[in-house]
């Protein structure tokens, strides 16, 4: 039996939902819980890879984010 534009557009709307909630779930799992030290690898790492002056690292303004 042919399914309306409906309920296609709604299973599609519920897929679409489902796969958000999957990849919420597996970002969750491979981001392990932050630290001082996880959090200090990272912003090396961010220096490193954009290439942006050490200065970047120890601004107020980085710190007012984290």
């Amino acid at each position: 039996m042919m399914e309306s534009a409906s309920q296609i557009a709604h299973q599609q709307q519920v897929q679409n939902h489902e796969d958000a909630v999957k990849r919420r779930v597996e970002a969750q799992v491979q981001c392990p819980p932050l630290s001082v030290a996880s959090i200090e690898d990272l912003i090396v790492r961010l220096l490193v890879k954009c290439d942006l002056p050490f200065i970047f690292a120890t601004s107020q303004e980085l710190h007012d984010l984290l």
